[in-house]
């Protein structure tokens, strides 16, 4: 079994636009753009969250950190949002895993705040 047979799902990959002044000099609100749809992955909980924190929602108790792994070909950075199952996650680091002589994969680093 090859390791794309492993990434059985799908996101899409958005990228905010440059936060920019209005007139009045406020900073206008962030827009995000497409960068790709229907981009191959594995996104799985992590089973302890990094800050430690749990979000408590109707009594179920679910971890605001994922991991996702993806083709080393796919353009995902630092700070995009992908949508998994109708949730928005906001990219933290990324990293390059590598085989015995290059790049094997991407691990994407993701959770439910943009923070």
């Amino acid at each position: 079994m090859s390791y794309e047979n492993l990434l059985v799902e799908r996101v899409n990959i958005y990228r905010k636009t440059v936060v920019r002044n209005d007139d009045a000099g406020y900073t206008t609100k962030p827009v995000w753009t497409t960068v790709a749809t229907n981009v191959p992955c594995r996104i799985n909980h992590l089973f302890e969250s990094s800050a430690g924190i749990r979000i408590l929602t109707g009594g179920a108790s679910l971890e605001n950190d994922y991991i996702g792994f993806f083709k080393k070909s796919a353009d995902v950075q630092a700070g995009d949002k992908v949508t998994y199952n109708g949730m928005d996650l906001f990219v933290k680091p990324v990293f390059n895993a590598y085989n015995s002589t290059s790049v094997h994969h991407k691990e994407v680093y993701l959770g439910l705040s943009e923070t």
